[in-house]
């Protein structure tokens, strides 16, 4: 039992989009929901997955010296030891992420003297909320803090944030009074940053995730021009439900959503595109029916970065809950729910499903 939700735009104005709309509960307590992403892309890749498996690791392993090996630097979602097989799996945000690894693993990945093996494993869908918080926030499995008194040691700061979860890594520097922790999992440092900055024991500690510059790909702006538009004007517009329907046949999907925003003003659709190379690919392909022209918007629109990576990560304007139990959920209601977030042009109910 599934339903869809396009959020693109109702025919009320003023008519806004926003890509990353993501509701941070289901539309009812009763029910019990799993946000799933769809990825598509113009032709299959060899490894379509971003986890990974670590085999023969040697005894001296530990996960600082792991990840500090040359192509395992890529950010993480989580990182699992299997002690009893001597195997590490890494689940990275990204597939990029897992091909650095298998690209290292044929030229010799080695610790320690020892060889070491990597296998792919089966695909995993990264979570609605992980792709929010690390589109919005930057999160990362490692924090920047300044620890109070009473946890300025590195094994009293360990007990106090593994209530909660795994700490892998903690780093003191005691001359400037900061410390670094490193998470296992990224849900376990969102966790901590959102509980550490309410907590008064914490309050002024400067708890904030570790940035790193550009870690999400593909890096846009090698391949952005800034002398080319990527917005796009389709004129005059009347029924945006079927344009919408229009659009599925020629936009181009690689490595993400490449429509950022959809609105219409005044008759005109505005289509903002990831970057230049999407825009004049559509431009191209778009052959507009009947006394509709399309022309380029060259107004100057600021990089919206926070929905561009949440695009690269996997956000599209179509969210898809499952298991649903409740059978008085309507397509009308799903719509009064959802549209708190941003406006919607289509709500679907799939109860055979």
């Amino acid at each position: 039992m599934s339903w869809c939700m396009r959020f693109l735009r109702n025919p009320y104005p003023p008519i806004r989009f926003s890509l990353l709309s993501l509701p941070p509960r289901p539309t009812t307590p009763r029910c019990s929901a799993a946000f799933v992403r769809t990825m598509v892309s113009e032709s299959p890749k060899p490894w379509g997955t971003r986890c990974i498996l670590i085999k023969n690791l040697p005894s001296t392993f530990d996960i600082a010296k792991l990840l500090g090996l040359r192509g395992l630097g890529r950010h993480i979602e989580s990182v699992i030891r299997r002690p009893e097989s001597n195997e590490c799996e890494i689940r990275y945000l990204q597939n990029a992420g897992a091909l650095l690894v298998v690209n290292a693993s044929e030229r010799g990945l080695v610790m320690d003297g020892q060889k070491l093996e990597v296998k792919l494993l089966a695909p995993q869908t990264l979570p609605v909320e992980i792709i929010a918080a690390v589109a919005l926030r930057s999160a990362h499995r490692t924090l920047w803090l300044r620890p109070p008194e009473q946890f300025k040691t590195e094994i009293a700061l360990e007990q106090e944030l593994k209530r909660f979860g795994k700490v892998e890594i903690i780093w003191i520097d005691e001359s400037k009074g900061r410390a670094q922790v490193t998470f296992a999992d990224i849900r376990t440092a969102i966790k901590a940053w959102k509980s550490l900055r309410s907590e008064k024991a914490w309050e002024g500690c400067g708890v904030a995730f570790r940035i790193i510059s550009g870690h999400i790909l593909p890096h846009e702006e090698d391949f952005t021009s800034q002398d080319h538009p990527s917005n796009v004007l389709l004129s005059p517009i009347s029924d945006l439900y079927q344009l919408s329907e229009t659009l599925k046949d020629i936009l181009v999907w690689k490595d993400g959503e490449p429509l950022i925003s959809f609105h219409l003003q005044s008759n005109t659709a505005f289509l903002k595109f990831r970057n230049t190379i999407l825009a004049k690919r559509f431009y191209d392909a778009c052959k507009p029916p009947g006394n509709i022209l399309k022309k380029w918007n060259y107004k100057r629109v600021p990089r919206d970065t926070n929905r561009i990576n949440a695009s690269k990560l996997g956000a599209t304007r179509t969210l898809i809950l499952t298991d649903l139990n409740d059978t008085r959920i309507e397509s009308s209601r799903l719509h009064e729910d959802f549209s708190k977030f941003g406006s919607l042009i289509k709500t679907e109910v799939d109860w055979p499903r």
